[in-house]
């Protein structure tokens, strides 16, 4: 027992470690690419990621400037990195509560190789203003992710002054409030980059005039004294709102001592932004206060989102402790209904319809439609086009996960692993949760054919029914074949994307789409392998179920080399795909294959949890390599 502990602290104090460092580096790289930004020394390095050519730059002044942020990042990646391996190494030891933070660490990583390339963007295309505040948006992005890991690594103690806790009710009041001052304080900041990346700093003049007015006027003449002054308002904005979270915080002192002084932290923080803020013109806008102003709006930033995580963990434990019999699960019926009470006398909150929508799988399908539209773009979209197909994919993939939920009530509250569904709960009913996806759907349509196009539009539409009605409604409970047809509706997105750039299908994104295809049946099949009693249970023919483990398994290892083979053929099929993809591709497709033998050869669980978990980084790292290449 003492050597699990041990093991368990030693994991969770190396984790803590390396987020809180990456979390330190991270601020401190925000604040360094700011004074490249200063002082003007952002294309120094005319190349990425060499630069002029050499591991070793010339030593000029901007030059080492702008090499120093690039090492810098590389300290930051190369933290993350091993944070997501000890997270990874945790989630193997069942150690908890470090095993928590796998999820927050490899989002954390993705991000870090996506912001990493989008340097690479930034120079090569001369550092224009959208890239440069998408840039920092990723950074921002990345501290937020640092803080959620360390908080999911740490040990959920609370430290009310009195032992009574945060009410369920308070408790989602400062969570909703904090989410917003969150929001607005990234907005203040990625506003604030705007204004500098278009160059429209002095736009209100310098000195004692041209603050807090704009060279002496509250309305402005001008394109760069409006964005300029949309900025400050931004400002006022976001202090009323992280006003009232503090205020809201300190009521609870005598509740929750972390969650009031971190509500308190924020705002005496944004009030000290704000004088910087001011100096900034004062002072003739100096460097040092211009560093000083992006550094502490980031560091604000992570108290904001620090205040949003705590406030949740308030919220879900407000919510054990408030639960009562509509609120936890209802017992079958006996005579075989759905057993659920009545939506009009449950306690429904926003959080039932947000999980509705199925987030964890939107946000691949949502990575795949991305990869679909840099593909045919061979490089960056138009913006337009990325917002609407995102949105509306988002929306038709939320859509379609709702009615599915509503559908499959009574399968879910048979499964110890979907019990707790806002529909098998009973906490929504059918008809709301059927209703609801409906919307979403025919919003999304509305969204792709004023954004993209009707044929985008009309393949996410497609894929919605498919995935309803075709493999909802029909082959799910009645073929072993269920996950491999109905793989079809998840494998969409990158037509979608493709059709949203070009206006019709090519050969590269019918690849696409056969390799989300074909790697569906793997993923799904090594979770039913975890869940084989579940999915008996409620009498649903998943192979282990119908053709046993042995089948399976051999099943998983064809249909992985199936998808190998695929992801090559992408390559051979696609002129403007280089070695980048290639690398990637064949060093993605040999671990993906030697989890599949492993499972082969090994025939327990632990295996088919490596492989299910090993199969979304294999989609995610294989379509964020296509995007590399192309953007590269």
């Amino acid at each position: 027992m003492s050597n699990t502990s041990d093991a368990a602290l030693r994991y969770r104090k190396t984790l803590l470690g390396l987020a809180l460092a990456a979390a330190i580096a991270t601020v401190f790289l925000i604040s360094l690419g700011s004074f490249v930004r200063v002082t003007g020394s952002g294309l120094a390095c005319p190349d990425w990621p060499l630069c002029h050519g050499s591991i070793i730059p010339p030593f000029e002044y901007h030059v080492l400037i702008e090499y120093s942020h690039r090492l810098t990042a590389a300290i930051v990646g190369l933290l993350v990195a091993a944070m997501f391996v000890v997270a990874f190494l945790a989630s193997r030891a069942n150690e908890q509560p470090t095993r928590r933070a796998l999820i927050p660490a490899a989002i954390t990583l993705v991000v870090m190789l996506t912001q990493a390339g989008l340097g690479g963007v930034a120079v090569i295309t001369e550092l224009p203003p959208p890239i440069v505040t998408l840039h920092l948006f990723l950074a921002e992005a990345i501290l937020a992710l640092l803080i959620w890991t360390m908080l999911a690594a740490a040990p959920r103690v609370t430290a009310p002054a009195d032992g009574q806790g945060i009410s369920l009710g308070d408790a989602r009041k400062i969570y909703i409030w904090a989410a917003i001052a969150a929001v607005m304080t990234l907005v203040m900041i990625l506003s604030g980059s705007y204004v500098v990346a278009e160059e429209a700093t002095l736009s209100c003049g310098s000195g004692f005039s041209a603050w807090p007015l704009c060279d002496g006027a509250i309305m402005p003449s001008g394109f760069d004294a409006n964005i300029h002054m949309g900025h400050r308002y931004m400002v006022v904005i976001g202090t009323l709102v992280t006003g009232f979270v503090a205020f809201l915080s300190w009521r609870q002192k005598k509740n929750d001592r972390m969650i009031s002084r971190v509500g308190q932290a924020t705002l005496h923080l944004l009030a000290v932004q704000i004088v910087i803020g001011a100096l900034v013109p004062w002072t003739e806008f100096h460097h040092a206060a211009r560093v000083a102003h992006i550094t502490l709006a980031s560091v604000t930033w992570a108290a904001a989102v620090l205040l949003v995580i705590l406030a949740a963990r308030a919220k879900a434990a407000g919510a054990e402790n408030d639960a009562g019999p509509t609120q936890t699960q209802m017992p079958p019926s006996p005579a075989g209904g759905s057993g659920l009470a009545p939506a009009s006398t449950l306690k429904v909150v926003a959080s039932d319809y947000f999980w509705l929508t199925k987030p964890r799988v939107m946000v691949l399908l949502l990575l795949t439609a991305l990869g679909g539209m840099v593909l045919a773009a061979q490089g960056l979209p138009q913006l337009t086009v990325v917002v609407a197909v995102l949105l509306g994919g988002a929306l038709a993939s939320g859509g379609a996960g709702a009615i599915n939920h509503g559908l499959e009530g009574h399968i879910d509250s048979a499964m110890m692993r979907t019990r707790h569904r806002p529909v098998a709960s009973g906490r929504v009913s059918p008809r709301m949760a059927i209703g609801y996806g409906i919307a979403l759907n025919v919003l999304a349509f509305a969204v792709l054919t004023g954004g993209a196009n009707v044929l985008a539009a009309s393949i996410t539409l497609s894929g919605a029914l498919f995935y309803v009605f075709v493999y909802t409604l029909w082959l799910k409970q009645t073929t072993v074949q269920n996950i491999v047809i109905g793989g079809a509706a998840g494998a969409v997105p990158p037509l979608v994307g493709w059709a949203g750039v070009t206006g019709d299908v090519g050969l590269p994104a019918v690849y696409l789409f056969l390799i989300v295809f074909f790697w569906t049946p793997p993923h799904f099949w090594a979770l039913s392998l975890m869940i084989k009693d579940d999915y008996e249970r409620a009498s649903v023919p998943m192979m282990p179920v119908v053709l046993g483990e042995e089948s399976t398994r051999t099943s998983i290892f064809l249909y992985t080399i199936l998808v190998n083979i695929l992801a090559l053929l992408l390559y051979i099929s696609t002129a403007s795909l280089s070695s980048v993809y290639l690398a990637g591709a064949i060093a993605l497709g040999g671990m993906f294959t030697y989890y599949a033998y492993r499972l082969l050869k090994e025939k327990d669980r632990a295996a088919a949890l490596r492989l299910y978990k090993y199969s979304l980084l294999y989609l995610s790292l294989l379509f964020l390599a296509v995007m590399v290449d192309q953007i590269l």
